[in-house]
């Protein structure tokens, strides 16, 4: 196949490991096309540059709310919102033609009724190609359970309301094909 294989640098925050930025460059000298999905909250001017100087093709930032308040609490950080936000200017500012700014958002029922306006956002905002999906699943560093959304700690992340969540994939997938990416 004449595809190239891809490497995603992803789960937790990748920017915490130790030269993580000089293997995305390293894979991208290989000839890998190369992804990071980040919270974005260790990105500054500095790591912005090195990120664009690195080769990387696509870099997804996570934001699962235009609500800086609801953002950061969902994230469990404060000011993660606002670095996320300002990882976006410095990263447009810095970038090549080959790096690729989109985000990524996390469906759950807090933020159920924010899915298409971030939408509509990321459609409307010059410097980001697309938005991604992902469904909520399990926290992190929490005790393994298949029933883990029931259980009162969590169960406000699960969405209750089955036939909202149709109508908010029906309408994406009806952006979608309005060339919404």
């Amino acid at each position: 196949s004449s595809e190239t294989m891809e490497i995603n640098f992803t789960w937790g925050e990748p920017l915490l490991k130790e030269g993580i930025i000089d293997l995305i460059e390293h894979c991208a000298k290989a000839g890998f096309k190369t992804q990071l999905v980040t919270s974005a909250y260790l990105i500054n001017q500095e790591i912005a540059k090195k990120i664009a100087a690195a080769g990387l093709n696509f870099i997804c930032i996570s934001i699962d709310s235009l609500n800086e308040e609801k953002h950061d609490s969902l994230r469990g950080v404060k000011g993660v919102y606002g670095k996320a936000m300002a990882a976006i200017e410095q990263l447009d500012r810095y970038r090549n033609n080959q790096l690729n700014l989109g985000i990524q958002t996390t469906i759950m029922g807090p933020n159920l009724d924010e899915i298409l306006p971030l939408t509509e956002w990321v459609h409307n905002d010059h410097r980001l190609s697309m938005i991604c999906f992902q469904a909520i699943a399990q926290p992190g560093n929490t005790p393994s359970s298949d029933k883990w959304y029931t259980q009162d700690e969590y169960k406000f992340l699960w969405p209750q309301d089955t036939q909202h969540v149709d109508f908010i994939i029906n309408e994406l997938i009806r952006l979608n094909k309005l060339g919404y990416r």
